[in-house]
């Protein structure tokens, strides 16, 4: 798929993917870590004899790491600079709030998902000439959307942001206040495609649609309770038609 655009350095956020209705991404990276951690942290909530969870879980972190393996240009300086001297305060206030570190790591990629959104929304100027109408009306509609769903998977109690010290808005995600983080470095359109080969799962913007099922599954999973005993028995016998019994020997 999208062929004429693995010639550019960089995939233009938003740009056709060859999927009729499938837009290019412009942050896959730190979504795909927001949307695996927090179905880690949810699978730790079912029973651990759960073959669903034991089988889920395992493909989740290879998936994860396959994704944390490949960074963007320049990520060990925007490590150093933007993340590094935030990580001890972060985790203090994670410790605080009794997280695991997966919900503190799908937290600080949700800042960096929104970050790259308000830049996207910054570098377009109003009423400009030449803007693709439709496309600022998707990509307002894929910002609310993509938001409201990152939020809420990784705290169902999620906040509005509120100001914080210099007037900057906080990423407010429960009850920890996630500074602000500026968006990471963009993956070239080379280690997005290298992404996709190593995940084997369709483009990565297919990849993260199957990730946003996958977490729905989860939570759903965890109100259903189906490893709990039914309400109601079932009838002795009841399901013994479906039974492949032995043939019975002629005499």
């Amino acid at each position: 798929m999208r062929p004429t655009l693995r010639l550019a350095s960089y995939i233009a956020p938003f740009s056709p993917t060859g999927l009729t209705g499938l837009l290019a991404h412009p942050a896959p990276r730190p979504t795909l870590i927001a949307i695996y951690n927090t179905t880690l942290t949810l699978l730790d909530s079912l029973p651990s004899h759960s073959v669903y969870r034991t089988s889920t879980t395992t493909l989740t972190k290879h998936r994860l790491d396959i994704i944390k393996s490949i960074t963007p240009p320049s990520y060990q300086s925007y490590e150093q600079t933007h993340l590094a001297p935030l990580l001890p305060s972060l985790q203090k206030l994670a410790s605080d709030a009794g997280w695991p570190e997966t919900k503190l790591q799908a937290a600080i990629a949700v800042a960096q998902v929104k970050a790259k959104f308000r830049d996207l929304t910054a570098a377009v100027p109003e009423n400009a000439e030449g803007v693709d109408i439709e496309g600022l009306e998707f990509l307002s509609e894929t910002i609310s959307e993509q938001e409201k769903i990152l939020e809420e998977a990784v705290d169902p109690l999620a906040v509005p942001s509120k100001p914080i010290q210099g007037g900057k808005q906080a990423v407010s995600v429960g009850t920890v206040a996630v500074p602000p983080i500026p968006a990471e470095p963009q993956l070239t359109a080379e280690q997005v495609a290298e992404l996709e080969g190593k995940l084997e799962a369709g483009l990565i913007e297919e990849v993260i649609k199957q990730g946003v099922a996958e977490m729905k599954l989860v939570k759903e999973m965890l109100e259903a309770k189906p490893w709990e005993p039914l309400e109601e028995e079932p009838v002795k016998g009841q399901w013994e038609y479906f039974e492949r019994k032995a043939p019975v020997q002629n005499a």
